[in-house]
C-alpha cells in the first residue's frame, strides 16, 4: 500500500513514547560464552550504565553438559533515556525521548558497527523500527473530543459507531498488517491504553515497519532500509490521524 505523501514534521507536544530499532541476525554462541567486554568498551563513553537479564527459554545444553545460559546486555546512556540491547540473536536501540530521526540514527549506526566489529555476523534476518505513540486528551486539552474526532476510523471499530456510547467501551483494539514498498511491512496496533492517574484511557498508535527479507549485516544497507522505514512512519502517522489532532500537537516543518 502506498500512503498519501505528507510534509515531514515534529509535533510539539510530541506524541511518542518511544521509538525502538531491532535487528534480528542468526545465533551467536560467542556473545553467549563470553561477557562482551570488548562491546562494553566501545560504547562506554556514551552507554556507561549495564543491566543483565536471562533471555526467555535461553539456556541450550553444550558438549560437557553444562548449560550455555543466553543473556540480555542492556546499556543505557547516563540519563537512562537511550538504550542499547545486545542478545545473542538480536541487536535493540530504544530511545524514550525522540526528537529527530538523524540524532536518533546515530545511536543505530553505533550499535551496528559495535555488532560488526566485535562479533562479525554475517547475515541480518529482520531489520524493524518501531514508533510507539500516546494521545493523551487531557495533555492536549481534548477532553471534549471523541475518539473519532481525532483518530481516523479504520483504526476505531466501535468506536466510530455514533450508536456506541465511548465510555461504555471497556477495551479495545486492533492490528492491521499492510505491505510497503515490496519486502516490508506495517504493522499497525492501535487501541485504549490504561491510565494510572484515573483522567481516562489514552489511544495507542504503535507502527512497527519491518522487513525479513535476508541481508548482508551491513551498516549502509540496514541504515538503507531504516531510512526508508522513517520516511513512511510520519506518513503512516498523519494516515491514521483525523486533522483535528494533526494541529493539536502543533505540527512545525522540519529543516
Amino acid at each position: 500500500m502506498k500512503f498519501p505523501a505528507r510534509d515531514r514534521v515534529i509535533y510539539d507536544p510530541n506524541p511518542l513514547a518511544q521509538v525502538m530499532c531491532l535487528i534480528s541476525f542468526p545465533r551467536i554462541l560467542a556473545i553467549d560464552n563470553a561477557l562482551p567486554v570488548s562491546f562494553q568498551a566501545a560504547l562506554m563513553a556514551q552507554f556507561p550504565f549495564l543491566e543483565t537479564e536471562a533471555a526467555e527459554g535461553g539456556s541450550t545444553e553444550r558438549a560437557d553438559d553444562k548449560p550455555l545460559r543466553s543473556m540480555i546486555y542492556e546499556f543505557h546512556s547516563a540519563d537512562r533515556v537511550v538504550s542499547i540491547a545486545l542478545g545473542s540473536d538480536f541487536l535493540g536501540v530504544r530511545t524514550k525521548d525522540y526528537e529527530r530521526w538523524e540524532s536518533f540514527r546515530e545511536y543505530i549506526s553505533l550499535a551496528i558497527k559495535t555488532l560488526i566489529d566485535n562479533y562479525g555476523p554475517k547475515l541480518f534476518t529482520r531489520v524493524a523500527l518501531n514508533y510507539v505513540n500516546l494521545i493523551d486528551r487531557d495533555e492536549l486539552k481534548l477532553t471534549d473530543a471523541d475518539w473519532k474526532d481525532l483518530i481516523k476510523p479504520a483504526l476505531l471499530g466501535a468506536l466510530a459507531d455514533p450508536d456506541v456510547p465511548e465510555d461504555a467501551v471497556e477495551s479495545y483494539h486492533s492490528v492491521i498488517e499492510l505491505p510497503i514498498d515490496g519486502d516490508a511491512n506495517v504493522r499497525i496496533t492501535a487501541g485504549l491504553v490504561g491510565d494510572d492517574d484515573g483522567d481516562g484511557p489514552s489511544f495507542l498508535i504503535d507502527n512497527l515497519f519491518y522487513t525479513e527479507k535476508a541481508v548482508d549485516a551491513d551498516e549502509l544497507q540496514s541504515l538503507g532500509n531504516l531510512n526508508r522505514f522513517n520516511a513512511e512512519s510520519g506518513r503512516v502517522f498523519q494516515w491514521c490521524i483525523q486533522s483535528k489532532l494533526h494541529l493539536a500537537l502543533n505540527p512545525r516543518s522540519v529543516d
